[in-house]
């Protein structure tokens, strides 16, 4: 007959052993899956270890039709609030900031890129980003306008080439080069061009954002930098003058504001940030344009009245440019290169009648919200004519967010879109961009780290 005493210590420990394993997996693997139902948030249904997020079920566009605009997703196993109520939204990036101060960190926070201005939180956040703000001042881009203009030259002399030899241009990479040497210049005091190293790091930066080893892409494109970094901490005199956003961490460092892992880190995030928004923005711009030959001329009729070939193009003369600013904007709420940003809730908190749980991540969906029919009827359709002051005005705020907002919104947004209007005038003084037999319509993208075209832009390059 079997009685307990005929059970074994080892048969015990067994039993144990599976029990634990048992109430583990169903903590951290089954529980999960009936977080957003206990709270009645609607979402598509996550599975085991990978979740919701990465279904197909998972688009923004569809979830917001389906679920309507708080929905839930499980990023793995981590909860994550999808919100596109505007008032939600900007309740969350301003009215609450205090509460929603941190990121959940897309890319991974691998030593030593792991202090970088996306991943840190709260003091350490406001410390480093008060030490960046001077980079991004008036008046330090003011003083960067040369080199700006000078890298305008160079891609307008490849596109030239381009169109003498081709006729046509992959303008995704040609604008990747164009934004590397800017960034490569304002922020290191490095020219690609002339540099070997330069242009190692260029190619780096690309390769990065087309794989999906984030782990070796880090790895890869840091060394490269280092040099920089290293030759500039060593470095004690001669420098005054010399007011790049390197040599304001090395400062920072000296004086006891930084660390060398945040110096490191503020680099490597700054000339990867740097490097891909600028150049999506430019090639999806550009993509518009072709394909909307309306709008393209009376773009180029405002360049000729305002600023004719052979006018030397400022951030003044860019600014003064009413229905460039509306193309820009325009482009940036289809294509959005952030195409999603995030915030994580230090405590329990109730807005707009939703109950948002500590420790869960408010997603801020900007591609969705950007198509959002109810917002911009007929999303799809390029108008610029949506960004004029009075259809800006019958809009909330919050309906346009391509460098997010609050406190913790983009702190490059001025460079981004000054670089980003000076390259654009500085093309079109002398050409236009048509569509070609290679040109794919409608453009195939995808969500990676940024808003990318799977097969990169080719375009027409037609001389005026």
């Amino acid at each position: 007959m079997w009685t307990f005493a005929n059970i074994t210590p080892q048969q015990i420990a067994w039993v144990a052993a599976v029990l634990i394993l048992t109430l583990l997996f169903h903590y951290y693997f089954i529980h999960p899956l009936r977080y957003f139902k206990k709270l009645n948030i609607p979402g598509p249904k996550p599975y085991i270890l990978i979740g919701s997020a990465f279904s197909k079920e998972s688009k923004q566009i569809n979830c917001i039709k389906k679920y309507g605009k708080v929905y839930g997703l499980l990023f793995g196993r981590r909860p994550v609030m999808v919100i596109s109520d505007l008032p939600m939204v900007k309740d969350i990036m301003v009215k609450h900031f205090s509460n929603f101060t941190n990121r959940f960190p897309i890319i991974p926070p691998t030593p030593p890129f792991h202090k970088n201005l996306l991943a840190i939180t709260d003091d350490d956040w406001k410390r480093v980003r008060n030490v960046l703000i001077p980079t991004f001042s008036a008046a330090k881009l003011k003083q960067i306008e040369s080199i700006i203009s000078s890298a305008c030259d160079s891609l307008f002399d490849k596109l030239m080439n381009l169109n003498k030899q081709q006729g046509k241009a992959n303008i995704w990479k040609i604008y990747g080069e164009y934004s590397m040497e800017v960034i490569m210049a304002t922020a290191f005091g490095v020219h690609v061009t002339a540099d070997v190293r330069g242009q190692e790091i260029r190619q780096q930066a690309a390769s990065f954002f087309s794989t999906s080893n984030l782990a070796m892409a880090l790895g890869a494109i840091m060394p490269s930098l280092y040099p920089y970094i290293k030759r500039r901490q060593s470095l004690q005199q001669g420098l005054t003058n010399r007011r790049d956003l390197l040599q304001l961490l090395v400062e920072a460092g000296q004086n006891g504001k930084l660390t060398d892992e945040e110096i490191i880190s503020q680099s490597f995030i700054f000339l990867l940030a740097g490097y891909e928004t600028t150049a999506s923005a430019l090639a999806y711009t550009s993509y518009l344009l072709a394909l909307n030959p309306d709008v393209q001329q009376r773009l180029l009729d405002e360049i000729d009245e305002k600023c004719p070939k052979g006018t030397t193009v400022t951030s003044e003369l860019v600014s003064s440019l009413p229905y460039l600013d509306m193309v820009l904007s325009e482009s940036l709420r289809i294509y959005p290169p952030a195409y999603i940003v995030n915030r994580i809730a230090k405590n329990d908190i109730v807005i707009g009648g939703v109950l948002i749980p500590k420790d869960v991540v408010a997603a801020i969906p900007i591609y969705g919200i950007h198509h959002n029919e109810k917002l911009w009827p007929d999303p799809k359709k390029f108008i610029p004519e949506r960004f004029t002051p009075e259809e800006k005005a019958k809009r909330h705020p919050f309906a346009h967010l391509p460098f997010g907002n609050g406190p913790r919104n983009c702190i490059g947004m001025r460079l981004a879109i000054m670089e980003a209007k000076m390259a654009l005038v500085k093309v079109l003084q002398d050409m236009m961009f048509e569509p070609v037999q290679e040109t794919e319509i409608p453009l195939r993208i995808e969500p990676k780290i940024t808003l990318s075209a799977s097969n990169g832009v080719t375009l027409g390059i037609k001389e005026r």
